[in-house]
């Protein structure tokens, strides 16, 4: 007898008719899997974007002993590098060595000790406003290691346009490796067959790039790293929350593939990362809860008691019971909210 694998069936057909309109809910973005990394078109715009708004916004210097404090707090908080020079974040989308070198001009001519004499802690914001900015130069040189690091696995190389200002290429490279290796791996529980049909349509570059996120650490690595997380903070929303879906749905891949929830160490970094994602998650367990069929779930037999001193009281009044779909849309909101707000260092 035969015993090679028959031949893998026939994708199933496309779905008939027009799918449901979304609902939509204001102040909530919808989102999916879309190839904005793939378009040239946005990835243009989105370039062009963050050239207009260095050419539009000028780094606006506050009285001196004003930005003294912000840049070293009399409470004894640190200020980060981006927040001492106003650089990064979604609303500049990112920045090179020239909107560095602008930017600590305008705030060392006013925050100058010669200038301030008055001020006893002018030098030590001038001088954390000096490290500023070779951390951020510093960082470039980094975010630039990592850019290269994505591209190559794509089997191309970095641009001189693409290193200027690399925080839009290296979000667009990395969100370009997790959509490979999720439409690649597979999702849930998936038979023989449908593996090998997916292996016929994948290509080989796809194939490679799967096996290197599963089985080695590299990429693990260059997600955790700083670049990919400065990058992610001058990223529009709807690619940030895209982003944090794509890298759930490979963690839930990896637990499934090493069995017993097992993951390897290097996800450790992109959690910590990406606090973010445990918001994600939660969400997405919340939103189960609340859509999923559970209705031929085995039943909860567990006996709730009712305690001692509660007896003869009569029961709390409970706020009415909302329907399935209006929970699922408050979370929605609820959670959209928590994963863009300022917590995060977001627009």
């Amino acid at each position: 007898g035969n015993l090679e694998d028959p031949a893998p069936p026939a994708p199933p057909p496309p779905p008939v008719g027009k799918p449901p309109a979304p609902i939509r809910i204001d102040g909530v973005e919808l989102f999916g899997d879309e190839l904005w990394f793939d378009d040239p078109e946005t990835r243009k715009r989105l370039r062009d974007s963050v050239i207009e708004a260095h050419r539009e916004e000028k780094i606006l210097v506050g009285p001196p002993a004003d930005e003294v404090e912000r840049i070293c707090p009399s409470n004894g908080r640190i200020l980060g590098a981006g927040a001492v020079l106003r650089l990064g974040g979604a609303h500049q989308g990112g920045y090179g060595e020239q909107d560095i070198a602008y930017a600590y001009r305008q705030l060392a001519r006013a925050l100058h000790p010669d200038k301030n004499p008055t001020i006893p802690t002018a030098g030590a914001a001038f001088k954390r406003l000096s490290e500023a900015a070779d951390e951020l130069r510093q960082g470039l040189t980094e975010q630039r290691n990592a850019l290269k690091t994505l591209v190559a696995f794509a089997g191309r190389s970095a641009t001189a346009e693409m290193l200027e200002r690399p925080q839009e290429a290296i979000f667009a490279e990395a969100t370009r490796v997790l959509y490979t290796v999720a439409t690649t791996a597979g999702e849930g529980h998936i038979d023989r067959l449908a593996l090998n049909r997916a292996a016929t349509f994948n290509s080989q570059k796809a194939l490679l790039l799967a096996s290197e996120w599963f089985q080695k650490p590299g990429l693990l690595d260059v997600f955790g790293g700083t670049p990919v997380r400065t990058s992610y903070d001058c990223a529009p929303k709807r690619y940030r929350a895209q982003f944090l879906c794509l890298i759930n749905r490979l963690l839930l891949v990896e637990a499934r593939q090493f069995g017993d929830g097992h993951i390897r160490a290097g996800w450790n970094s992109i959690m910590q990362n990406f606090p973010e994602l445990a918001l994600w998650r939660e969400f997405r367990e919340h939103l189960q809860l609340h859509v999923w069929d559970n209705s031929n779930d085995p039943k909860n037999d567990t006996r709730v008691y009712a305690d001692e001193t509660d007896a003869g009281k009569p029961p709390e009044p409970k706020e009415p019971e909302m329907d399935n779909q209006t929970k699922a849309q408050k979370l929605l909101e609820t959670y959209w909210t928590l994963l863009s707000g300022p917590t995060f260092q977001t627009a």
